[in-house]
């Protein structure tokens, strides 16, 4: 498979369904026209397409087409498209210039052209015909009402969704600070989701919800302290890292320079005594005599042997110093990571174990709250206060914590327990996450 593939034209082969084409990847243009194609689809992964023809297809809906941030040019021209919100679909293709839908049940509306203009106003070519700024201002004036209404639900949409992507980034940085999930009282809301009881309990009343609000309140507060504790540590912690990058950097690129010097001074060395050589060879024999040849040669010998025992012992002093240099380094970098580990471990125990005193507080007050009404429900229940038979009238999820106290400290027992137990797992979370990450750092240094 051309995997480098930029142009592909399957025109005239009877295709039914798009398929196998996803490792194309590169391709910039794709011709399906004149097939059998009723779905669009399998497009995902052709981020590059610029051009995208399916003419004459039985196409019935514009769709699956989101991943194309590049489309340029759109031609599904005698179709089955019958619905203008396919025309709508296509106000989120910024890039797209040219389009033609010619052909389709939906261009029977006499107004369709005019449809087209002022609901995809990025156009610049229908059917391969530019369109003028006049048209661009007739269109969006016929239909001026509508545009508004559906340019005020887009933006609302697009703010939702750029709130979203910030609190999506926002999460994504926590995550590498190992302080995720904690964000806009996360652990808190877990907390009270995966807890019925806890919920039932809280239907008490006035009394209930002020006990839970001022918890929410101390616990949310805590968080936000192990969040920002996590992005500070986080931050100190890279810049140890990019200083330890940038100096073990410069220590390899200056040993490799001058180990190169070397290397480079060797090989004019050598150079010279092969040119002392060249100069014997070339003699005539007259000139000098065997014995005199032989101690030339056995002096050259030793002066070669010389250099390559020099040029080896320098090479090596500097790798040995260069090897014990970066151990010395790994160590220290190993050690200051460690502390730093340490120390946001240590801090950020201290306020797990806050928020854990947070929740033996907010137990007591609950339990309290909860004893005093199953007192006045008993009350009201034996018929002892006619006033308080308004007690009686509680939501049936409590009624059943109310026929027995046993049933009601068991409730609160339970939703403690919870509490206490998802505190405990995350706070073990965070602990295990930065210590594998410390170990898996360490693991790449030595390696």
């Amino acid at each position: 498979m051309m995997t480098g593939l930029t142009k592909l034209h399957l025109c005239n082969n009877i295709i039914e369904e798009i398929e196998n084409i996803e490792m194309l990847t590169e391709l910039k243009e794709l011709d399906l026209s004149f097939n059998n194609i009723q779905k669009i689809k399998n497009l995902e992964t052709l981020t590059k397409l610029e051009v995208l023809t399916l003419f004459e297809n039985k196409i019935e809906v514009v769709e699956n087409l989101d991943h194309l941030k590049k489309l340029t040019v759109l031609s599904v021209g005698n179709n089955k498209i019958s619905e203008f919100d396919n025309v709508i679909y296509l106000r989120g293709f910024q890039t797209l210039k040219s389009l033609n839908m010619a052909g389709n049940p939906v261009c029977e509306d006499p107004h369709f052209l005019q449809h087209i203009i002022a609901y995809l106003p990025q156009l610049k070519y229908y059917e391969y015909r530019m369109i003028s700024p006049t048209q661009k201002e007739e269109s969006r004036t016929m239909y001026l009402k509508d545009l508004k209404k559906l340019e005020r639900e887009e933006n609302r949409l697009k703010e939702i969704r750029i709130a979203r992507e910030k609190e999506e980034e926002a999460e994504r940085i926590n995550e590498i600070a190992f302080v995720e999930g904690l964000r806009g009282g996360g652990l808190f809301n877990q907390m009270f989701e995966n807890d019925p009881e806890g919920r039932t309990l809280l239907l008490i009343g006035d009394s209930a919800h002020e006990v839970y609000n001022e918890f929410k309140k101390l616990f949310c507060e805590t968080s936000n302290e192990i969040i920002a504790l996590g992005l500070q540590q986080e931050e100190i912690r890279r810049a140890e890292i990019e200083e330890y990058e940038a100096a073990t950097k410069l220590a390899t690129e200056q040993n490799y320079l001058e180990s190169r010097k070397i290397v480079e001074d060797f090989h004019e060395e050598k150079q010279k005594i092969v040119g002392e050589l060249k100069s014997i060879l070339v003699r005539d024999d007259d000139d000098e005599s065997v014995p005199d040849i032989t101690v030339s040669f056995h002096g050259i010998s030793e002066s070669f042997q010389e250099l390559c025992l020099r040029t080896w012992t320098s090479l090596m002093k500097k790798e040995l110093y260069f090897y014990e240099s970066c151990e010395e380094v790994n160590s220290t970098f190993e050690r200051n990571l460690t502390e730093m580990v340490n120390q946001f471990i240590e801090q950020a125990q201290s306020a797990f174990t806050q928020l854990r005193q947070y929740q033996g507080l907010f137990h007591e007050n609950l339990s309290d709250v909860a004893n005093k009404f199953f007192t006045a429900f008993a009350v009201a229940a034996s018929g002892a206060a006619e006033s308080s038979k308004e007690m009686l009238t509680v939501a049936a999820e409590l009624q059943q914590f109310m026929q027995d106290r046993e049933v009601l400290m068991n409730a609160l027992a339970t939703s403690h327990d919870l509490h206490m137990l998802m505190i405990d797992q995350r706070e073990d979370k965070l602990v295990s996450r930065v210590r594998s990450w410390l170990a898996n750092l360490v693991d790449n240094i030595v390696k």
